[in-house]
């Protein structure tokens, strides 16, 4: 359970991610989730569940 002023601090940072986000440009963006994809497949046994 979170307070009120809890929430609000997550919604916060959550608006200025969103905002550090918008200002990268897209092909960052896709290098970063290129590399993230590539890195699940190399360790999908590591991630799966048994």
């Amino acid at each position: 359970m979170s307070t009120p002023a809890e929430v609000e601090a997550a919604f916060a940072r959550a608006r200025a991610a969103q905002a550090a986000r918008a200002a990268t440009p897209v092909s960052t963006r896709k290098t970063i989730l290129l590399r993230f994809h590539d890195l699940v497949l190399e360790r999908q046994n590591e991630t799966s569940a048994a």
